[in-house]
């Protein structure tokens, strides 16, 4: 049966055909799926990366994106855990798994988190991470100042910005707006 596919899962469900050995494709289309808001399409993509290479840490932060999403918490908090210990606690994984923790309600768990983002602060420019922590804890204001520093430094990965649906809840406010505006994101 024919679904619909999110912009640009055509070009990689190709390169997956084309080489299917390569992992990095297979988890992109799940990712892609997930930004595109398709969170069964995109777990079911992902599970079969799993499934072809159990320690392949992208999936597993794929699988955490799309189940938090869902609300499956607990599920999502294994697969960030999972990601975070393939990567030896890496950024993007430990900020996931923060935000997480926050969404879960696990407040004491996420702050953690956050300190421990905060003292490789000097080290990388992970501010992004970090306010996607402040976003699932909640505090909206804090998480607008470190996108601000996010955007001073030129942080790449304020190209997602505009997709990822864990800033849904800071969307509506003006500051928000505002730095979406100054990054000159098309409409």
């Amino acid at each position: 049966a024919a679904r619909a596919r999110v912009h640009g899962g055509n070009e990689y469900e190709a390169g997956g055909e084309r080489d299917p050995r390569s992992l990095i494709i297979k988890a992109n289309v799940g990712v892609i799926y997930y930004f595109g808001r398709q969170y069964d399409h995109a777990i079911e993509e992902l599970q079969k990366v799993v499934a072809e290479k159990p320690e392949f840490a992208v999936a597993h932060w794929g699988l955490g994106l799309c189940y938090e999403q869902k609300g499956i918490y607990e599920e999502a908090l294994a697969q960030f855990e999972r990601a975070a210990t393939l990567t030896r606690r890496g950024t993007n994984a430990l900020a996931s798994l923060g935000h997480a923790y926050g969404r879960a309600g696990r407040k004491r768990e996420a702050q953690k988190v956050l300190e421990e983002l905060k003292q490789r602060s000097g080290q990388r420019n992970i501010e992004y991470q970090i306010a996607l922590v402040y976003v699932g804890l909640g505090r909206k204001e804090q998480a607008l100042d470190w996108l601000k520093k996010a955007y001073e430094k030129r942080s790449t990965l304020l190209t997602y910005l505009k997709m990822d649906p864990r800033f849904d809840p800071l969307r509506d406010h003006p500051h928000f707006q505002e730095l979406l505006r100054r990054m000159n994101f098309p409409e």
